[in-house]
This record gives C-alpha cells, sequence and structure tokens, in this order.
C-alpha cells in the first residue's frame, strides 16, 4: 500500500475512532423518593418533587438521558441495599465520557440519608455515599439532595463549616475554570437546617424553584444559558426569600464540589 494512502486510512480510522468516543457518551440519573416511611412520619410531596424533576429530565434540561439509563426508586423500592446496588453497578458501565445525575428527596439526618428500610438494615451514610460517587469514574457528576441537613454531606462536625465557605472563595473557582471533568452538589439546606414542603406550591421549596432554574427562569443573563452558578442563586435566593416571608424559619441551599464556575447546566432553547 502506498505509504500516503496508509497514512490516510490511519488518519480516517483515528477520526472515526474519536467520533465515535464522542457518540458513546452516555447520560445515567438516579432518582429517588420516599413519602412513607416505616419509621419516620410521611412526608407530603416527595413523590411530587421527584416527578417534577423526571418531567425537567425528559425535558432534555439536563442533556438527553434514555429512558434505559433512568433508575427510579420510590417508597419502598429506596431501600439502603437498592441505592448502594445501582450506584455499584454504574461504577462498572460507566466511562470517563459520561455523566451522572443523582437526585434524592426525603427525610435526612445530620451525616446521611433516611432510606425506607431505616433501621430493618441500615441508613444509608453520607460517608458511604461519597465512597460510592467516588469509583464512579465519569466526566460530570450531579448530586441534588433535597433533605434536611443536606449540607452536611461533605461535612463531618459543625467545626467544619469553614471547609463549606471556602468552596465560595473567589481564588478556588478561578484554579477550577479550566477543570475538564465537574462535580456539582447541590443541597437544599444547609447541615444545620431543616428543608421544607408547602401546600402553596405542592412541592419541597428548593426542587420546586430548582426545576423552575432549569426550566428557564434561571437564565439571570437571558444569554439562552443556564450556568450552575446562575441556576444556584436563583434556586438559593427564591428558597431563602420565600421561607423567610413566611415564618422565622430559614432555609439556605448550597452549593460546593470542584467544577468549572461557567459550566453549564442547561439551556433555554
Amino acid at each position: 500500500m502506498d505509504t500516503k494512502i496508509k497514512y490516510k486510512t490511519i488518519l480516517v480510522m483515528a477520526i472515526l475512532l474519536l467520533g465515535y468516543k464522542n457518540i458513546s457518551a452516555t447520560n445515567y440519573a438516579i432518582i429517588i423518593s420516599i413519602e412513607d416511611y416505616i419509621y419516620q412520619p410521611s412526608l407530603a410531596y416527595a413523590n411530587s418533587d421527584a416527578a417534577l424533576m423526571g418531567l425537567t429530565i425528559y425535558a432534555g434540561k439536563l442533556g438527553n438521558i434514555l429512558d434505559e439509563h433512568i433508575y427510579h426508586l420510590f417508597n419502598e423500592k429506596a431501600t439502603a441495599e437498592n441505592i448502594e446496588l445501582i450506584l455499584s453497578h454504574l461504577s462498572e458501565i460507566m466511562s470517563k465520557e459520561d455523566q451522572l445525575f443523582f437526585y434524592y428527596s426525603g427525610h435526612g439526618y445530620f451525616g446521611g440519608l433516611y432510606t425506607y428500610d431505616l433501621y430493618a438494615i441500615k441508613m444509608l451514610s453520607y460517608k458511604k455515599l461519597r465512597q460510592h460517587l467516588q469509583t464512579i469514574n465519569c466526566k460530570n457528576k450531579i448530586i441534588i439532595l433535597d433533605t434536611c441537613f443536606s449540607g452536611s454531606l461533605y461535612l463531618n462536625t459543625m467545626d467544619d463549616v469553614n471547609t463549606l465557605e471556602s468552596y465560595f472563595d473567589n481564588e478556588t473557582k478561578y484554579k477550577n475554570r479550566n477543570r475538564t471533568s465537574n462535580t456539582i452538589v447541590l443541597m437544599s439546606s444547609r447541615l444545620d437546617e431543616s428543608s421544607y414542603e408547602t401546600v402553596q406550591l405542592g412541592h419541597g421549596l428548593f426542587t420546586y424553584y430548582l426545576c423552575k432554574g432549569l426550566n428557564g427562569a434561571g437564565d439571570l443573563n437571558l444569554d439562552k444559558n443556564i450556568s450552575i452558578e446562575e441556576l444556584y442563586y436563583y434556586t438559593r435566593d427564591n428558597v431563602y426569600l420565600y421561607k423567610k416571608g413566611k415564618s422565622s424559619y430559614v432555609q439556605c441551599p448550597t452549593l460546593m464540589g470542584n467544577y468549572q464556575n461557567n459550566y453549564i447546566i442547561s439551556k433555554t432553547k
């Protein structure tokens, strides 16, 4: 074979392989909600929140996610064992180019999630959840927790609040501006706060405004793109002001992670 033709053939194959790699990137979603607990008070709108998040996903607001790549765990299916099995499965099949979206709506405690079974098997501690998420080697991870004390996901004691504040340091964001992978954690409350539902909205405050933001209201600069920080500030401000205007209790959503500060999480077109 002529040398030039040989090199052209190799080049074409390389381009095709690179193209195939991009095409093969896959989005996965885990949606968990629990309203009816065995050992905890029932919630009113956890499943409604999960349904609203599901509609947002099906509308393509978090990228194209096929039905077979969406894992639903509602009420009695949302045991610690089932959640860990799905996370373990995804750690085996997901590639470096993939994206994981993890959503939970239900009761939480300082240090973990109250799963449906609770005492029958165990609660799912944030330490265990972090360990599972770390085994999933993918390009982007978006973790959303709508639960009381969710701000304690990456904190072990109240003294670690300074660690939380460091994530909002401008220098830290500057260093992350050229990241090729992103871990984004949106939490409905600070580590010492509850998360609230309201009959007026028929949802939890956090999920309601988060989904509203993803569906267009979070485009604060009207450029048709919704960055993670635009989404966060829109959600945080609306949740905080809504709750503050109706009671003396406070709920302030939290954003943490290692990510590009201009990361586009959704689009309005």
